[in-house]
C-alpha cells in the first residue's frame, strides 16, 4: 500500500464543552478545556488507526501548540518528518464551543502565522512516491501554504499522482485563481451537496458534475450523511448507504470519511468498497465525542462493518 500525503490544515482544537447559545454577561462554568489536534489532523489520525500510512506536509508554530501537536501525531503514527516549523511562527487554533444536549457547535479561531512553508527535497520525494495527495478547503486559506501549493501540486502531477481535493465550508472564503489550480489538479473530490456550489462558482447537481469533469476531475465523491454517500465518475453514478448508527456529535465525521476512502483507493480496491469503508469510518465517529485522540479506532470501525454484515479486507 503506497502512503497518503495531506498538505497543510494542521490546527489545534480547544475543546469547550458549553450550553449554546452563548449571551454577554451569562457566564457559564465548563466541566473541560483540553487540547485536541483539529482540522487535517483528524484525517490523518484516522486514516494511521486504520494502517494508512500517512505524511503531513504543513506547518505548525513555533509555539507550546505546534510542539504538543506534532507530539501527539507522532504519537499516532502520522509521519510528521515534512512538517516545518518557522522561527518565531504561531499555531492555527480554534476553540470549539460545543453543546452535546443539543448537538451543536460553534469554532471560534485564528489562522497560523509565520514564513510560508518552502518546498523540501523530503516533500518531494514523499509526494513522488506517495499513492495519493490530499488536501481540503483550509489549506487553500494559509497564508504559509500559499506559496509551495503550486509546487506541490505540479509535482503530484509531473509524478502522475492522484491528487484529491476535500472542499469543506473554508472553500467560499478561498483565492478563486487558488481554487481553479487546485480543481485543475484534482483527480477527486470529496464534498456534500451543501458544499458543491462553493466550488462551483454557483453551480450544483448535474451542471455541477459535468463542469468538474470539464476540469478534468475524474471521480466525486458526495458525502450523504447517514445516507451514505454518491460515487459521480463521467460514466454514471452510484450510491452506496450508510450505516445505522446514534449521533452524538458530527465534529470529525467527513474527516474520517476521507480517510477511509483514501485507504481503500490506495489499496486498489472497486469504488464501491472503498465507500462502504467511508461510510463506516464516518458512521463511527459521529457516535463519539470531537474529533483528534477521539476519532474511531480500527477496531470500531471494523465492529460496525461487521455488524452490518459487510466484509472488507483490511489488512
Amino acid at each position: 500500500m503506497k502512503p497518503v500525503v495531506a498538505l497543510g490544515d494542521l490546527v489545534m482544537d480547544l475543546i469547550t464543552p458549553v450550553r449554546l447559545p452563548i449571551y454577554p454577561g451569562q457566564n457559564q462554568e465548563v466541566t473541560s478545556f483540553y487540547p485536541q489536534p483539529g482540522g487535517g489532523c483528524n484525517f490523518l489520525i484516522h486514516g494511521a488507526r486504520l494502517g494508512l500510512h500517512v505524511s503531513s506536509a504543513g506547518v505548525v508554530g513555533e509555539d507550546a501548540f505546534g510542539a504538543q501537536l506534532a507530539a501527539i501525531l507522532a504519537e499516532e503514527g502520522v509521519d510528521t518528518s515534512p512538517i516545518f516549523v518557522a522561527q518565531g511562527s504561531v499555531t492555527a487554533t480554534v476553540l470549539d464551543l460545543i453543546d452535546y444536549e443539543q448537538k451543536a457547535h460553534c469554532f471560534i479561531g485564528h489562522a497560523g502565522r509565520g514564513d510560508p512553508m518552502p518546498v523540501t527535497p523530503l516533500a518531494e520525494s514523499l509526494i513522488r512516491a506517495a499513492g495519493a495527495v490530499f488536501l481540503q478547503g483550509y489549506t487553500l486559506l494559509e497564508t504559509q501554504m500559499h506559496a509551495p501549493l503550486p509546487g506541490f501540486l505540479a509535482i503530484a502531477a509531473e509524478a502522475q499522482v492522484p491528487v484529491y481535493y476535500d472542499v469543506g465550508p473554508p472553500t467560499r472564503y478561498a483565492d478563486p485563481d487558488r481554487l481553479h489550480l487546485v480543481l485543475t489538479h484534482a483527480f477527486g473530490v470529496m464534498t456534500t451537496e451543501d458544499e458543491v456550489p462553493l466550488a462551483t462558482g454557483g453551480r450544483d447537481g448535474d451542471e455541477a458534475y459535468a463542469w468538474l469533469f470539464g476540469l478534468g476531475v475524474q471521480l466525486i465523491i458526495v458525502k450523504r450523511g447517514p445516507h451514505g454517500c454518491l460515487i459521480v465518475t463521467p460514466a454514471g453514478r452510484e450510491t452506496v448507504p450508510g450505516y445505522p448508527v446514534e449521533v452524538v456529535d458530527t465534529v470529525g465525521a467527513g474527516d474520517c470519511f476521507n480517510a477511509g476512502f483514501l485507504y481503500g483507493r490506495v489499496s486498489g480496491w472497486p469504488l464501491r468498497d472503498c465507500a462502504r469503508l467511508a461510510n463506516a469510518s464516518g458512521g463511527v465517529a459521529v457516535t463519539k465525542s470531537g474529533g483528534g485522540c477521539n476519532v474511531p479506532t480500527r477496531a470500531e470501525v471494523c465492529d460496525l462493518l461487521e455488524r452490518n454484515g459487510v466484509k472488507l479486507d483490511l489488512t
